[in-house]
């Protein structure tokens, strides 16, 4: 398959720091491809008037482009609008004009898609909400799929996809990069991962008093790596950021252990003087395998003598927590809105501290 046309569903720049020129020049040397823009929130004010090479367009108002025998509905971001009130406002018009009704589109926009299960702040990078899309409009038109700039995450819910930013700019996007292909002839949509010099893991484990500690931290470590699904040569490229919290009979040792096992992966861990600095500047991360470096133990708790009464307590109450369905379960006919290590760590804090 021969890829063609680049879509960038906003946030290409940040108005603050904008890089025309080399935008520019990169789609000039690229003359064999087209790239369609549509403003984000960090790029409202982009222009087609900014860029000189041919192959860039902007799209600042709502429009239909065609491209094989598919149809895509770009909607341009609007601080103003709903992505929900500019679909209707455009297509009622376009029904309007052509006498015809306006079905099985691919919609290309940047905002957040709303449902009861989706959390809006799914990348934790911005707060609020951003153009917004629910799954109402997304039937009443039938879209064959559903492309959207805004969320940092690589996500998909149905037929919504979040293509996601094909390289970190900050420590908030973990995991592996990737860009989505949508293929017209058959209306697929493959993930095509990026490789990348560096991917970023924020890794955040409980630990538990008692004699296996290390061995469950161990475990909870495996866990993060395994969901990431990361080959052995992608391990080499991990910057962890790593917190740990709860309680431990000895955090000096525990974290010996920690350092050890982190080693025996290959991993590095991001410096201390570098947390409060969104860059991804090579230089700026850690350089060796020493593990002088730092893991965030500021809730990380010593118990100076394990109180069996207290264990005894514990236990029960770490049994009984793993049974609950908190997905289904009601209090005073609301729903839970908190996750399990949350209330194992105020637990914790109640029945050790």
């Amino acid at each position: 398959m021969k890829i063609t046309n680049i879509i960038i569903c906003g946030d290409l720049f940040d108005q603050d720091y904008p890089s025309y020129s080399d935008f520019d020049n990169f789609c000039k040397s690229n003359n064999d491809l087209n790239f369609f823009v549509i403003p984000g929130n960090h790029d409202s004010i982009l222009n087609e008037k900014y860029f000189t090479s041919s192959n860039i367009k902007v799209i600042n108002q709502s429009e239909i482009v065609n491209f094989d025998d598919s149809s895509f509905l770009f909607i341009p971001y609007n601080f103003n609008k709903s992505i929900d009130e500019e679909v209707s406002r455009f297509l009622t018009v376009c029904e309007k004009e052509e006498e015809r009704s306006f079905e099985n589109y691919v919609l290309i926009g940047h905002g957040d898609y709303i449902t009861s299960s989706f959390n809006i702040n799914i990348n934790g990078y911005e707060d609020g909400l951003y153009m917004p899309l629910t799954p109402n409009t997304i039937n009443k038109y039938n879209f064959k799929k559903v492309i959207l700039g805004h969320i940092h995450k690589p996500s998909n819910f149905g037929k919504v996809y979040y293509p996601g930013s094909p390289f970190p700019i900050n420590t908030t996007e973990t995991g592996k990069r990737s860009f989505i292909v949508y293929d017209t002839s058959n209306d697929n949509i493959d993930r095509i991962f990026i490789d990348t010099d560096f991917i970023y893991l924020n890794i955040e484990i409980l630990s538990f008093p008692g004699e296996d500690e290390f061995s469950l931290i161990k475990k909870q470590i495996d866990k993060y790596i395994f969901n990431y699904d990361l080959k052995e040569n992608e391990l080499k490229k991990v910057i962890l950021l790593l917190k740990i919290k709860g309680f431990t009979k000895d955090i000096k040792n525990l974290v010996k252990l920690i350092v050890g096992y982190l080693k025996e992966l290959g991993l590095r861990i991001y410096e201390k003087d570098s947390l409060n600095k969104d860059s991804s500047n090579k230089s700026e991360l850690s350089k060796d395998d020493t593990y002088k470096n730092w893991i965030n133990i500021d809730e990380l708790k010593n118990i100076n003598e394990i109180d069996s009464v207290k264990m005894v307590l514990f236990e029960n109450f770490k049994q009984k927590l793993e049974t609950l369905d908190l997905q289904n379960l009601l209090i005073n006919g609301n729903s839970v809105s908190c996750l399990k290590e949350d209330i194992m760590m105020d637990g914790m804090n109640i029945i050790f501290d």
